[in-house]
């Protein structure tokens, strides 16, 4: 009571749509469903706010208006950490999610039933929401480190892939089949890896390289393209 600025909070499923105009004040996305536990500490300051904590979330569900992050039927478990006191909001969040879709620009994923490990650090202002730290661990599927950044309108300015691995059938069926039906190959059947990274701009691609193991490919149609081990890779000024 001595400190008006500072709270402890506990919450007990509380529907994720009563923190929209909070989350409004830091970010342009807004919830759209689910249930939220979590325990956490606020600290108000002149100006903007500090808060972190731990959460377990239900059925969860976002989006943004220029559609670029998306997800529902979210269920997990993570931390995070808050700040708008200083220029823009940031964000850090350590979280095990498992089930339900996720959109993170062109990385569409169909989560499975085991967790999947997320970790991130984001900047966001006036609409603008980069991620500067992407981390995601799915073990039996796909693994990458990377960054990415879109502008106010949702235009993606950078993609960039420092790690990729890639275990196929998993990976194309979680994370790969909506990509590449948007590139007209439907249908796919994959097997094999693929190890790689990638720096992609607003202006197009900086540099990308790739090596196969034992990777065969089949579309639709029936053509075949397989291999055992081949390194690939292009980069430009």
């Amino acid at each position: 009571l001595d400190q008006p600025t500072h709270a402890q909070i506990h919450l007990d499923n509380l529907p994720l749509g009563w923190l929209r105009g909070l989350l409004g004040t830091v970010w342009s996305g807004r919830p759209t469903g689910g249930r939220l536990d979590a325990e956490l500490a606020l600290d108000l300051r002149d100006p903007g706010l500090q808060s972190s904590g731990q959460f377990t979330l239900a059925g969860a569900g976002f989006d943004t208006p220029s559609g670029t992050l998306a997800g529902q039927g979210l269920d997990g478990t993570g931390r995070f950490t808050l700040d708008t006191t200083d220029g823009p909001a940031r964000i850090d969040l350590d979280a095990s999610l498992r089930g339900g879709e996720l959109l993170l620009g062109p990385l569409y994923a169909k989560l499975p039933d085991h967790p999947v490990q997320l970790g991130l650090h984001a900047n966001a202002q006036n609409g603008a929401f980069e991620l500067t730290r992407l981390r995601v661990n799915d073990a039996d599927a796909l693994q990458l480190d990377g960054a990415l950044a879109f502008d106010a309108k949702g235009v993606l300015k950078t993609l960039r892939l420092d790690r990729l691995r890639a275990n196929f059938p998993a990976a194309y069926q979680r994370y790969g089949k909506a990509w590449l039906s948007t590139l007209g190959l439907r249908d796919m059947r994959i097997r094999g890896q693929l190890n790689g990274s990638l720096d992609l701009r607003a202006d197009g691609p900086h540099s990308f390289a790739f090596s196969t193991d034992g990777l065969d490919l089949a579309d639709a149609d029936g053509r075949l393209c397989g291999g055992n081990t081949d390194a690939y890779g292009f980069a430009a000024n």
